[in-house]
């Protein structure tokens, strides 16, 4: 069995951790926002262009600097949402098929990425993601009813 101290340390480490992928992204959000002028400049490109290849940042808004740090948020909430309504299945379900269509609409609003083919790659992962909801959803012990469940 776990003693006092050993869960209050692990509770620590976790709430560290959980911390970080959020502050993390919004810093990177920040930092980009900060030097948005420089984003296409030969230096800076070796140092952080990981953080905004492929994307399009001259000629669009600011928004598109915030693809990245969205798309990391966005696969934090789902890992949080499965925490926050473990009890309600139906809340569940419906905070994570929302989830998908906001970031759905959010990527068809910043268009950010420069090519069709990866345009199409990304709808193609939001779509796909919306489909294994709606199996785990209709497979798995959220259905109550057996019959309805096999």
């Amino acid at each position: 069995m776990m003693s006092y101290a050993n869960f209050i340390r692990l509770c620590q480490k976790s709430l560290i951790r959980c911390l970080l992928l959020i502050v993390y992204p919004m810093g990177v959000a920040l930092f980009l926002v900060k030097n948005r002028d420089q984003l296409r400049t030969e230096a800076f490109v070796k140092k952080c262009s990981n953080w905004y290849i492929d994307i399009k940042i001259k000629n669009r808004g600011m928004q598109t600097v915030f693809f990245w740090p969205s798309f990391l948020m966005k696969r934090w909430f789902f890992v949080l949402i499965t925490y926050i309504f473990v009890k309600n299945s139906g809340l569940y379900f419906c905070a994570f098929v929302n989830l998908n269509v906001a970031s759905v609409i959010f990527y068809g609003w910043i268009t950010p990425h420069t090519t069709k083919q990866r345009r199409w790659l990304e709808y193609f992962n939001e779509v796909m993601t919306m489909q294994l909801t709606y199996a785990m959803m209709c497979m798995t012990y959220y259905v109550e009813s057996l019959r309805a469940k096999f």
